[in-house]
């Protein structure tokens, strides 16, 4: 869990906007040079969680996440219904590698900077796979979720595998 929005400081914020979801309601968060800072400046976003980033600005700019990487057998509870979620697991891959076990009707939203639209993939249990691919997540991505029942994804992380001793700087370029 980290102290996110209070963390990020740039003069090209101004009118960027953080929504996370869960329970069916949006949180928003808006940054105000006029008004100083975030409209919530104590918001986190916990491990396995995730926001959505409205950056109205032509600049793109860097979050830097550093902190410790958890270990072991690690949950994320996933709720029926609509969430933004990500690894837990600082690796990029597809969702099965990173020990996500889909439930027939999940279905996947990946903002797509390219496209400026969602990609959309769907878990369809009578065939075995997603329709149209599996997807892939990148380091520190996040995404829309709906879950079709809710359960668990658990997913297992051991330092030696990062190449790195405990700590962990996630760069993650936010766009346009």
């Amino acid at each position: 869990q980290g102290d996110w929005s209070s963390d990020v400081c740039s003069s090209d914020l101004d009118g960027t906007t953080l929504y996370s979801f869960a329970n069916n309601n949006f949180d928003v968060n808006s940054y105000s040079e006029l008004l100083g800072g975030w409209d919530n400046g104590d918001a986190t976003v916990k491990n396995g969680g995730g926001v959505f980033v409205l950056n109205p600005n032509n600049t793109a700019f860097t979050v830097t996440f550093v902190g410790e990487v958890p270990q072991g057998n690690l949950t994320t509870a996933i709720d029926a219904g609509f969430q933004i979620v990500s690894s837990k697991v600082p690796q990029a891959g597809t969702l099965s590698a990173l020990g996500y076990t889909a439930a027939d009707g999940d279905t996947v939203y990946q903002w797509s900077n390219s496209a400026n639209n969602f990609v959309i993939s769907s878990y369809v249990e009578i065939t075995g796979g997603w329709d149209p691919s599996e997807p892939t997540v990148a380091v520190g991505e996040s995404f829309f979720l709906l879950s079709a029942d809710g359960h668990d994804w658990r997913s297992e992380e051991h330092t030696s595998e990062l190449q790195s001793p405990c700590n962990l700087v996630c760069r993650l370029l936010l766009e346009k």
